[in-house]
């Protein structure tokens, strides 16, 4: 979660909402010490979306786009924020998913493209097809939403 929370403030990111829930105390002990952290309470894990609305108190007043990056994802980096929400702005896009293109995706959702290449779904693995689960381009649970 540090790690995240580095990568956001080195993109640029100065105000940031950690959602907590499990370990709650110990989360907002560690996080706490950055600057521009507040916290919104998720009392039972029932997803991102559910998360996000969860923190809609302590962004009723923000304007802009919204970053959602969940805390435990490896490999991302300031560079990384940085370059999804510059594309997010360019292509005047609502919503944006990071998505990778991985050799195993086991345990992942998987992007399901339309034929055009854009994105029609997000379909988590216990709820995909055998056909599903041979698509190797995963959801990060990396977003910006306008």
């Amino acid at each position: 979660l540090l790690h995240i929370l580095d990568h956001l403030k080195g993109s640029g990111v100065e105000r940031i909402v950690v959602v907590v829930g499990y370990k709650k105390e110990l989360v907002q002990s560690l996080c706490s010490k950055i600057p521009g952290v507040t916290f919104a309470e998720q009392k039972e894990q029932l997803g991102t979306a559910h998360a996000l609305l969860c923190a809609e108190t302590e962004l009723k007043d923000f304007q802009g786009s919204v970053i959602v990056a969940c805390g435990d994802v490896p490999m991302i980096t300031s560079e990384t924020f940085s370059n999804i929400v510059k594309q997010h702005k360019e292509n005047e896009f609502s919503a944006t998913v990071l998505s990778a293109v991985v050799e195993k995706p086991t345990g992942y959702g998987r992007i399901i493209r339309n034929s055009s290449g854009e994105v029609t779904a997000i379909v988590e693995e216990k709820d995909s097809s055998a056909e599903e689960k041979l698509i190797n381009e995963i959801n990060t649970g990396t977003y910006v939403f306008d």
